[in-house]
């Protein structure tokens, strides 16, 4: 769940409003319309004067519209993926993301490669995917060659776990958690959610919508906040937490500290 509020609002109905003027303009030519439904194409939102902004939020909607779609971007556009790369090759300490998929096909594996060279940067990279076996068919032989053994790399699936105390032997059993999440998170700064996997049709041929957002205090409150969850962190966990270092200041002490405990929660 996303909320938008203030001046970007105006590019979210924008995106609507085109979107739907070229559904009402295909109907027009092949199909009728629901009779609850009029045809007729709406009106864009009003341009208005440039303000000087009042907060320290910074927020830019992005999308991915495949080319020839719309007369007035013949060449589509792919802000979404541009966002990823510029995010990426500027981290400084983390890349933090969660993604239903992770098969990057697009200009020659360029989120991939990218990944790989921010991590060779110093840059930690961590990555939450579906743990449903059928999953790896999807994940991008390009990434398990580019990241084998690589120390500053981390790849994450999700599950619960219960005990089962049968003939005296504790056995513990796992259901995977199916991630659907489309989240990139860099250095408690900057993040981006949305719509878009990382795909090849969610960054060049579907349409997709994302909202990426410049703000160090909201960044941060997501990341400790998704960490607490996953972890499930609580005043009666099982692990004894250290709370200031999970969602402390410290990203590489964080870092070091998630890793352990995942280890450690799977008991």
């Amino acid at each position: 769940f996303c909320e938008i509020r203030g001046p970007a609002v105006r590019d979210v109905i924008h995106n609507f409003v085109q979107r739907w003027n070229k559904a009402t303009e295909r109907k027009k030519k092949y199909g009728s319309f629901p009779q609850d439904t009029k045809p007729g194409d709406l009106t864009y939102p009003p341009e208005e004067p440039t303000q000087e902004s009042k907060g320290d939020i910074e927020i830019q909607v992005t999308r991915t519209i495949p080319r020839d779609v719309y007369p007035s971007i013949g060449d589509g556009e792919y802000s979404i993926r541009e966002s990823y790369l510029n995010a990426i090759n500027n981290a400084q300490k983390y890349v933090y993301l969660e993604n239903q998929y992770f098969f990057d096909k697009v200009s020659h594996y360029s989120i991939i490669r990218a990944l790989v060279y921010a991590a060779y940067r110093g840059v930690k990279i961590f990555i939450i995917l579906p743990g449903n076996p059928d999953f790896t068919k999807l994940f991008s032989r390009e990434f398990l060659k580019e990241v084998k053994n690589h120390p500053n790399i981390y790849v994450y699936t999700l599950a619960t776990s219960y005990q089962d105390n049968k003939k005296g032997r504790a056995i513990y059993s796992y259901n995977d958690i199916y991630v659907h999440a489309k989240l990139f998170i860099v250095d408690d700064q900057w993040y981006s959610i949305g719509s878009a996997n990382i795909s090849y049709q969610s960054l060049r041929t579907d349409s997709e919508m994302n909202v990426a957002v410049w703000d160090c205090n909201g960044a941060k409150k997501l990341r400790q906040d998704l960490w607490k969850e996953h972890l499930e962190y609580s005043d009666n966990s099982k692990i004894q937490y250290n709370q200031e270092v999970i969602i402390g200041n410290s990203i590489e002490d964080a870092f070091e500290q998630w890793w352990f405990f995942a280890r450690a929660n799977r008991y």
